[in-house]
């Protein structure tokens, strides 16, 4: 198959039903999101050409026409998006898609959407909505009803979690699929907005809430950003710095992940002690605090246990939540951190 002939399937393929509507920018950041290089020059030539077969069953409108349409879009007044393209006829039935390939893009849909780039959401809308057509139509086999058997509860209280914009969404997912860096406003959670100009590093969903990892230009300071708390975002097209041992999973190995509200610094290791409860001490026998935990017996309801970790903020409101089943030992500030609050709390409740 030809390059060009390649390209045009990979471009019908992504069109959506009218009166929904793509630019030629954002089909060139699809195909470059799939590694096919081209411009958006050429986009618009292969739409011609689609135009010139197709004509009755492609929609070719001015790009304001689709912003008039839909008000909350976001358009960039250049060249590239002056046009936008729909298909006016229904979408193809995909063939060859079985209960258990259903089920799976069920689930995905379900419980992983929030952490795909909104590329790839789109072109996985057309499967998402045959999955649901296929777990429908066997609704008499056993798999069909699995998605009401599972369920994911989170270790924490239930919050209503914050709404981020899809337009910043779709910014941040285009400027870690592309390595580049990004300008941006951001309110941080004592109201107070500055400016930033970041190196993106990667995403992390944390008790239903997106961050952002990412670095100042010019320096190697670390940052986590609430992506609902993100305005004015803009993609630069600057490659982002590359630094030393500073992946995502380096930083999340920093505790960049574990409350840091204090800057940049990383956290201590620390040597932990600590007398729990009979039932705390069974749950962490099972899910261990570090590799190298220990547990002592001391008596029927009180066990040791030892282990090197982190200290983070993280640490700290976890030991806070075991209230009176659990004394800290060591380390010695730890220990004074935690008689601090709750004295503050005796105050309080007394």
């Amino acid at each position: 198959m030809s390059e060009q002939i390649d390209r045009l399937i990979q471009i019908i393929l992504m069109l959506p039903q009218y009166p929904q509507a793509i630019s030629a920018g954002k089909i060139q950041i699809k195909l470059e999101n799939q590694r096919v290089k081209v411009d958006a020059r050429k986009v618009q030539r292969d739409m011609a050409d689609l135009i010139n077969v197709f004509d009755d069953k492609l929609v070719c409108e001015p790009y304001p026409n689709y912003l008039r349409r839909n008000p909350n879009a976001y358009f960039e007044n250049d060249k590239s998006n002056r046009y936008s393209w729909s298909k006016n006829y229904k979408e193809l039935k995909l063939v060859g898609l079985n209960i258990n390939q259903a089920l799976s893009l069920h689930l995905v849909k379900k419980y992983l959407v929030s952490l795909l780039p909104k590329v790839t959401i789109d072109d996985l809308e057309p499967l998402f909505t045959e999955a649901a057509n296929v777990l429908t139509h066997f609704e008499n086999n056993a798999l069909s009803t699995w998605p009401d058997k599972i369920a994911i509860v989170e270790a924490t209280q239930p919050l209503i979690h914050p709404v981020v914009d899809p337009l910043i969404n779709d910014l941040v997912g285009q400027a870690l699929l592309s390595d580049k860096q990004i300008t941006m406003t951001y309110t941080r959670h004592d109201s107070q907005t500055y400016d930033y100009a970041l190196n993106p590093i990667g995403l992390v969903l944390r008790n239903g809430s997106h961050y952002l990892i990412a670095t100042k230009i010019g320096t190697q300071d670390k940052r986590q950003f609430a992506l609902h708390r993100i305005k004015n975002i803009k993609l630069l097209n600057t490659p982002v710095e590359q630094i030393e041992n500073c992946t995502l999973q380096d930083c999340l190995r920093d505790g960049q992940m574990g409350f840091n509200l204090t800057g940049p610094e990383t956290y201590d290791m620390i040597r932990f002690k600590g007398i729990f409860d009979m039932i705390t001490a069974n749950h962490l026998s099972e899910s261990r605090l570090s590799e190298d935990q220990n547990i002592v017996k001391l008596d029927h309801d009180h066990y040791e246990i030892s282990a090197t970790l982190k200290e983070t903020e993280q640490l700290y409101w976890w030991l806070l939540s075991f209230g009176s089943r659990i004394e800290v030992k060591e380390p010695l500030h730890l220990r004074n951190k935690m008689v601090q609050t709750a004295k503050a709390m005796l105050e309080k409740y007394g």
